[in-house]
């Protein structure tokens, strides 16, 4: 759409209201919706492993943490709006200098449609 997201800000904004996330990462997913292909705001959202949330079973644990993105969604502007979410209970993959390593997190084959 034309318009500037900057993956940090938004992983900031979704950290800073959901406590139980340990770490995300925000970054675009083209989808193809019939013959039109369009790109999406995506993330892949591990949780911490002691949080009540990561105890819940797979599908209840993707309904609390969908429900909680779109509470941040709606304090976003339209184009910055997170729709595909993937939920891991795994950390990721960090460098020797403990920074993800964002390529490695991102699961292509696994989101949910908010």
């Amino acid at each position: 759409n034309g318009k500037n997201v900057h993956p940090e800000e938004m992983e900031s904004a979704v950290l800073e209201e959901i406590d139980y996330i340990r770490e995300l990462v925000v970054h675009e997913k083209t989808v193809t919706r019939g013959e039109k292909r369009t790109g999406c705001i995506a993330a892949t959202i591990s949780l911490k492993p002691d949080c009540p949330v990561a105890a819940m079973p797979m599908e209840e644990r993707n309904a609390a943490v969908i429900a909680d993105v779109k509470r941040v969604n709606k304090r976003l502007a339209s184009y910055k709006r997170i729709s595909l979410v993937t939920v891991l209970l795994d950390e990721f993959e960090k460098t020797t200098t403990h920074k993800v390593i964002r390529d490695r997190a991102i699961k292509e084959d696994a989101y949910i449609s908010i």
